[in-house]
């Protein structure tokens, strides 16, 4: 695994899943175009986090202090720390926990998609401007729970 000062970008060609399971590592920033899984340890990213397509599944610890970028990618099974902004520009939440003092903001062109429930315990800000396609789309029948809230941004919500 890179290490505290290191930048690394994941692109490779075909269908990969990229595997982070033991051990405590610290990045500065990563942009993924693949699957990856935290499954144990813990990952702490400095700065920025990009996952643009592909899916990032949370089962240890990922921690993020710069802005984490969902950008058509799915993000599973993940809570979203105290502290941490995920900036969504399409994409899709599926069993996410969005804790106290964290917060989702949605992009003011394009849905986020859930599924698999959302629970809100911090905050989200649905996207800014008019449309019909910001903001959260549910996938089937969904549950949202927690004790957050959800507001909207200016302009008209679609």
């Amino acid at each position: 695994m890179p290490g505290i000062g290191d930048n690394p970008f994941i692109d490779i060609a075909g269908t990969n899943t990229v595997i982070y399971s033991s051990s405590t590592s610290t990045i500065q920033s990563l942009v993924s175009n693949e699957n990856f899984t935290v499954s144990g340890g813990a990952l702490t990213v400095n700065g920025n986090l990009n996952l643009t397509g592909g899916t990032l599944v949370v089962n240890g610890t990922l921690t993020v202090t710069g802005t984490f970028t969902l950008n058509g990618g799915t993000l599973r099974n993940a809570s979203i720390a105290s502290g941490t902004i995920l900036s969504t520009s399409s994409g899709t939440l599926d069993a996410v926990t969005i804790s106290l003092g964290g917060e989702v903001i949605t992009s003011a062109s394009t849905g986020t998609t859930v599924i698999n429930g959302l629970t809100v315990n911090g905050k989200i800000t649905l996207g800014n401007g008019s449309g019909s396609n910001q903001g959260l789309n549910f996938n089937g029948t969904q549950t949202v729970g927690g004790s957050g809230e959800i507001v909207t941004g200016t302009g008209t919500q679609g």
